[in-house]
């Protein structure tokens, strides 16, 4: 599945419209009777009969009046009269589009409202029961101020129900950032692929519901936009997607998926060992050895039988065809710095997590010695002390910040937010759409490290182990919502979850 940036969509638009020769009013006139399938939907669900829809004077202001004109042309559906269309800008600088639909709006005598001040709009939409917001779309390049800040408050003070067409007004459409205020939308309507900016950083606060509508973009602008602007195209993971793990071999013994060494657990830290070691066991991993201290021993080896358990201050092998997991509880003292470096230098496959990056970012000779074998697994607060950048920077570049470290030293980067981002050296990201609120819970970065070393063992290349890592963590956290809700998850449900969701790879489910 592609994600595309507000840019990129832009280019794609262009492209129908400039090379192909579709006139943009059919691409208009299919979005309008898109989002008037959702409007429509909508108000029969809840009765609903007053429509506002504020327009501002570029092309979703547009499709805003299009959309008006289709509303009128089913009147046993919404009656005329309950349809209120307010303008907003200055019409000296409206786009030929929105020129054409006000001129058609005009001719079967729809009245129009143009909005001078903030107590006018105020009353205007006193009454509405549902809003539809047409004002900025993925046109917006500045922060909102003046009117249109006023309007977008005042949107969001009524509670009204909005919906937004292709996305909400004021939120950055490439990367989710709120741009001053931004419209809190009940459901977003958004064209031909989905957008960045409506899952990325503050994105799933302001879209509500997304649902993607497909409005006659053709291939040919896609397949241009892969080739030329390859930067604006990011992938995400779907269900589909689990037939990248391979099948396995009828033929086979447990030397046939792999050893994986956790090496976690300081003193009396032993629970981000178990949870790790576990998931790597429950992703379909051969043999699991969990390296930790010594006093975890006991602990560690009556909650997982199954496991191999030694204590990390003894010699261990580790080579080229090891993979490990690195990290988890381990603490940033030198026994921890030793063993990351050990980890570093053996040049195996490693996912490296936690106090892992704590150490590396303590000791920055480390960062040196990352690798195209090696997964880093921060989160916002870790991926900072790695490169001295903010988190609310980080946070409104996720993708540039992931792809940036990841060129810079070789290796694959997963920065973990409400919206994890995957990125690889050769400039491929991932934005992942699995996973919920309840799973902002301690440990549960630990079983996706050790989810990301089981898929390692299932011999995917290192970019795909962490890019499916990431989309099973999340798809076994939504499948754990369902029984123990989004209060009550803990980091095993995630890991008990697991089984089932990979019965999804077998079409079982």
């Amino acid at each position: 599945m592609e994600i595309l940036t507000g840019k990129a969509s832009k280019i794609v638009d262009n492209y129908c419209i400039n090379e192909l020769k579709i006139p943009s009013l059919v691409l208009m006139e299919r979005a309008a009777l898109a989002v008037g399938e959702c409007v429509t939907e909508i108000c029969r669900q809840n009765k609903y009969n007053k429509v506002k829809i504020i327009c501002g004077v570029g092309n979703n202001g547009a499709d805003g009046l299009a959309l008006a004109r289709i509303l009128c042309d089913d009147e046993t559906k919404i009656n005329k009269s309950d349809i209120c269309v307010c303008i907003i800008g200055n019409m000296e600088k409206a786009s030929e589009e929105f020129n054409i639909q006000y001129d058609i709006l005009q001719n079967i005598g729809m009245d129009i409202i143009k909005i001078k001040d903030k107590e006018q709009f105020k009353e205007v939409i006193a009454d509405g029961e549902l809003v539809v917001d047409a004002i900025f779309g993925i046109g917006l390049s500045r922060d909102v101020n003046g009117l249109f800040a006023d309007i977008i408050n005042e949107i969001n003070e009524s509670k009204t129900k909005v919906i937004a067409i292709d996305c909400p007004s004021g939120l950055n459409s490439d990367n989710g950032r709120v741009m001053g205020v931004a419209i809190k939308a009940y459901k977003t309507v958004t064209f031909g692929r989905l957008k960045a900016g409506l899952v990325l950083c503050d994105g799933k606060n302001y879209t509500g519901e997304v649902v993607v509508r497909q409005v006659g973009f053709n291939e040919l602008a896609y397949e241009n936009l892969r080739k030329n602007y390859k930067e604006e195209v990011f992938n995400a993971f779907t269900k589909k997607d689990l037939k990248i793990i391979p099948e396995r071999n009828p033929v086979s013994n447990k030397g046939t998926y792999g050893r994986i060494k956790v090496i976690a657990g300081s003193k009396n830290m032993c629970g981000a060992a178990i949870l790790s070691a576990i998931a790597a066991y429950r992703c379909g991993a051969g043999i699991v050895e969990v390296l930790t201290h010594i006093n975890n021993l006991p602990i560690v080896k009556g909650k997982i039988i199954e496991a191999v358990v030694n204590d990390y201050a003894e010699p261990f092998e580790l080579d080229s065809s090891s993979i490990v997991v690195a990290g988890p509880g381990l603490s940033v003292d030198d026994m921890a710095n030793n063993l990351i470096k050990k980890v570093l230098t053996s040049n195996c496959n490693a996912v490296i997590d936690a106090d892992g990056l704590n150490v590396i970012s303590k000791n920055r000779e480390l960062l040196k010695m990352l690798h195209n074998k090696v997964i880093i697994t921060p989160h916002i607060k870790e991926m900072s002390r790695l490169t001295d950048i903010s988190c609310q920077d980080i946070r409104e570049n996720i993708v540039k910040v992931a792809k940036d470290f990841s060129e810079k030293y070789g290796c694959i980067t997963v920065i973990k937010d409400a919206t994890t981002v995957i990125a690889d050296y050769n400039g491929n990201v991932t934005v992942n759409l699995s996973g919920n609120s309840g799973m902002s819970t301690g440990g549960s970065g630990d079983v996706l490290s050790g989810i990301i070393g089981g898929m390692l063992s299932q011999i995917l290349g290192i970019y795909e182990a962490a890019c499916m890592g990431v989309y099973l963590h999340g798809l076994a956290g939504d499948y754990a919502k369902e029984s123990k809700s989004d209060y009550g998850m803990i980091a095993s449900d995630i890991n008990d979850a697991i089984t089932q969701i990979l019965k999804y790879r077998n079409g079982e489910v």
